[in-house]
């Protein structure tokens, strides 16, 4: 009973607050508020883009029940400029294959193909190949191949601009200009972005650039937001480089490596390199490496344990983001649980995570160990219904977390709402050791 109140005042609310379309048999209905608009749509093509604002079938597109016959061919959305916080309150920025949109009015000159977020989904800054966009205002002051991020502002090679009005940000009357993701300048003095009342006038405001978003040097020193982290000499003025992974920054002078302002004494800043496309992986002249942390010994440059030929060279790395596993020459390595595989045909080398197949065998990945489970040329298949990571079919088995399963009826296997499974007969749930029969159902 309480179960169905809760449904009821949920359902309430949704009907009455939240705008919403509701596909009933061979109608849509666009709610708002108290108001009901009827909509002939095509049923059978019809689909909500997000949010519940903005849909789509092969008649055209629906903003907030307005129907617009416009070609509906790669309908999505791009991006929201915020507002109430509550479902369908902000007003949306969406595209199709040819145009760009604002609410129910195209954006003249946009592209469609290039048009994307700055930032992130709800924030106001927006860019195509060639122009920036605040909400749906062209920014004909600002530069679309470097507009970046700096928190909820927006900077690129030029200015600072104000998340809130779109606008060059100004500090006593002049225009910042950016010099990275944390300093601004004026004419006469260096900034921080995020504090226009801390000033800096050991940075010299007349040869300071950026390096990276977080890195940047003048004349005398490299710094890291506005601290100093080396020195610039005639020697290592034209080595210096940054590098910025998904959580570390890197800047090297050309012998030696500095992750933010700690040297890294392992490293060799002439051949130190981020691995392309990986999760924040980087490399030297001696092989791979990821930042790791341990308690006793904080955070640390972990060097991967292949056997290395000299030299090193990038081309023989593989590896795979939506796996734990970097290939090189003949061997493996896990690099999330440690586990080093010397010996490995790489085309044979399958993983279904926490599960791997190598050589026919099955295994599973406990933690820091692994369970070899199941017998000799285990042919392994994903299970065609969603489940959890810990469930996987192999040769007609049912392994839960390493262990198989006495499930006879495999094929019609599945997980239902509430933490439960079923097959034809019986009906799952978890145990302390895996999955068992629930009595009574």
């Amino acid at each position: 009973m309480i179960a169905t109140i809760a449904l009821m005042s949920t359902l309430t609310f949704m009907l009455s607050e939240a705008p919403h379309y509701l596909v009933t048999g061979k109608s849509v209905t666009y709610f708002e508020g108290a108001t009901a608009t009827p909509i002939a749509a095509d049923v059978t093509t019809f689909k909500v883009l997000y949010d519940s604002v903005v849909a789509a079938d092969s008649l055209g597109v629906y903003y907030r029940g307005k129907f617009l016959e416009v070609d509906s061919t790669g309908a999505a959305i791009v991006g929201v400029v915020p507002g109430n916080e509550r479902p369908g309150r902000g007003e949306y920025l969406w595209k199709t294959r040819d145009h760009v949109y604002f609410k129910d009015q195209v954006i003249d000159g946009a592209d469609a193909a290039t048009f994307t977020t700055v930032i992130a989904f709800d924030r106001p800054f927006f860019k195509d190949k060639n122009s920036v966009y605040f909400g749906s205002r062209r920014m004909p002051e600002a530069d679309a191949a470097t507009i970046a991020e700096s928190d909820e502002d927006a900077y690129d090679k030029n200015f600072f601009y104000d998340h809130v009005t779109g606008k060059i940000k100004l500090h006593k009357g002049q225009q910042l200009r950016a010099i990275n993701g944390l300093l601004v300048k004026t004419d006469s003095m260096v900034l921080e972005a995020f504090d226009l009342t801390k000033a800096h006038p050991e940075i010299d405001v007349k040869t300071i650039k950026g390096l990276s978003h977080s890195y940047s040097m003048d004349s005398r020193r490299v710094y890291l937001g506005a601290e100093p982290v080396f020195a610039v000499t005639a020697k290592n003025a034209a080595l210096i480089k940054a590098f910025k992974a998904p959580n570390e920054v890197w800047v090297t002078d050309g012998k030696r490596v500095y992750s933010y302002k700690t040297l890294e004494p392992t490293l060799d800043g002439a051949t130190f390199g981020l691995l392309p496309k990986s999760n924040g992986y980087f490399f030297d002249k001696t092989g791979i490496y990821r930042r790791d942390y341990e308690e006793k010994r904080g955070a640390f440059s972990r060097h991967f344990p292949f056997k290395y030929a000299v030299p090193f060279r990038l081309e023989d790395v593989s590896y795979d983001n939506t796996t734990y596993f970097m290939f090189y020459k003949g061997q493996a390595y896990d690099h999330v649980n440690g586990v080093y595989y010397p010996d490995v045909d790489a085309a044979r080398f399958k993983s279904w995570p926490p599960y791997l197949e190598h050589r026919g065998n099955l295994y599973y990945r406990d933690f820091d160990h692994l369970v070899l489970e199941g017998a000799t040329d285990v042919h392994l298949v994903q299970l065609p219904k969603r489940l959890p990571d810990e469930l996987i079919q192999a040769s007609g088995k049912l392994f839960f977390k390493g262990k198989p399963l006495a499930v006879p009826d495999v094929a019609h296997f599945e997980a239902i709402p509430g933490g439960y499974f079923r097959d034809l007969k019986n009906v799952w749930v978890r145990g302390t050791d895996g999955l068992v029969v629930l009595p009574g159902a």
